[in-house]
């Protein structure tokens, strides 16, 4: 029996599973990407060492399974064509990384790219909350903003490959710089580490609220659980940014379907609530009704994807071989 490796590289962790060829998870780790403190080459350790890991504990637990592929999800822009991470701006030094040869000569197995926002939309797409649309979008919401297109069925990657880039709509003249070198951009407002910046920005000003010095988005979410007027007003304003951009999305697009991913996207319903509404309220008349729904593979939309795309991709090869 063979399996192949999903990989999803995030902003905070490195998610990594064995799958078999129906796609049931096997075994699955992660490990920390400590993106700001860490070079490339110690990412990239970190992330080999895991998946080993993964491989010895699947080879163990299931007699007669052989590795055959591996797929990876990383932040764009990354060259599919090539195997290289371009410029993975929420992970601080990994640029320019030949992360599909390194990886086919650490394992002896053809690896195979794509962004992560394309491996999340993928997975949602064959085996999640996507299955029968042929048009979908996968908006991840969590250490930035990430997108992923299915159009006509087929993931859609634009001129130079990585196509999707929702975060980067600018949206504000605010000049809050950015990881892509431009300012006003969407993700500068609605993810994880946009939530903390408003937050102490406004507890700087002298506005009250129960959280002080560090804190994460989990926190806020915590706060504004407990009742804190602040932390809401903060959860609200990001879904409201995030709302404005997808009604740009929708109108220019017009997906049958828009799935809600990322860690930030599970801290409860006012981010989601907003959104919708303000879809409703802005959209162009016809799409107001999108269905704007949660991803069901959660957290796990960008492995399952990057699993789904080793064994076709790596059916494609044989066929092309064959």
């Amino acid at each position: 029996m063979d399996f192949v490796i999903g990989i999803d590289v995030g902003g905070t962790k490195i998610l990594v599973g064995a799958c078999d060829m129906n796609f049931n998870l096997l075994v699955s780790k992660k490990v920390p990407t400590n993106a700001h403190s860490d070079t490339k080459e110690q990412i990239t350790q970190r992330m080999i060492a895991c998946i080993r890991d993964v491989i010895d504990e699947t080879e163990k637990t299931y007699s007669g399974y052989t590795l055959s592929a591996i797929g990876i999800g990383a932040p764009g822009p990354v060259d599919s064509a090539k195997g290289v991470v371009i410029d993975a701006g929420n992970l601080g030094n990994w640029h320019h990384v030949p992360i599909v040869s390194i990886l086919s000569g650490e394992f002896g197995v053809p690896s195979f790219l794509e962004k992560d926002g394309n491996t999340a939309a993928l997975g949602e797409f064959t085996l999640g909350a996507g299955r029968g649309t042929r048009n979908l979008a996968v908006v991840t919401v969590g250490t930035g903003l990430g997108c992923g297109l299915i159009l006509n069925g087929q993931i859609y990657s634009g001129r130079f490959g990585f196509a999707g880039e929702f975060g980067h709509i600018v949206i504000s003249e605010q000049k809050i710089p950015c990881v892509c070198g431009g300012y006003g951009c969407l993700e500068m407002f609605t993810c994880g580490r946009a939530m903390v910046r408003m937050m102490k920005e406004a507890i700087a000003a002298g506005k009250s609220s129960c959280l002080s010095g560090d804190f994460t988005a989990v926190d806020i979410q915590h706060a504004a659980e407990s009742g804190d007027e602040l932390a809401l007003a903060v959860i609200r304003e990001a879904g409201d940014y995030l709302g404005r951009g997808l009604v740009s999305l929708i109108n220019l697009l017009g997906p049958d379907k828009v799935l809600i991913g990322g860690g930030v996207s599970n801290l409860g319903n006012v981010l989601l609530d907003t959104t919708k509404s303000v879809v409703h309220d802005r959209a162009y008349t016809f799409y107001r009704d999108t269905p704007i729904e949660r991803t069901t593979l959660g957290t796990n939309s960008g492995l399952f994807g990057a699993a789904v795309l080793a064994k076709r991709s790596l059916e494609s090869a044989e066929v092309c071989n064959g």
